[in-house]
């Protein structure tokens, strides 16, 4: 059995903003060639998101980061 690994509401959030990150760049690069392979991405990072979201339920300062890892999701516009 792995050994357990804790992480920090800081790690998490860093975690998850770097995966959305990556995951919406894939989706842009994408979007011309497959709109199809664009939305899975943009899809993807919104699970990183509710995730995220569901992780960090309890802790203060959910909403000023919320707002931050939506808005990377929004930056690179819906197809």
């Amino acid at each position: 059995m792995p050994a357990e690994k804790s992480y920090t509401y800081t790690e998490a959030t860093s975690a998850a903003e770097a995966r959305i990150r990556d995951l919406m760049e894939n989706a842009a690069a994408a979007a011309p060639a497959s709109l199809g392979t664009a939305r899975s991405y943009r899809d993807w990072a919104y699970g990183v998101y509710l995730g995220w979201l569901h992780l960090t339920a309890e802790c203060a300062q959910q909403e000023v980061d919320a707002e931050r890892l939506e808005a990377l999701m929004d930056s690179a516009g819906r197809a």
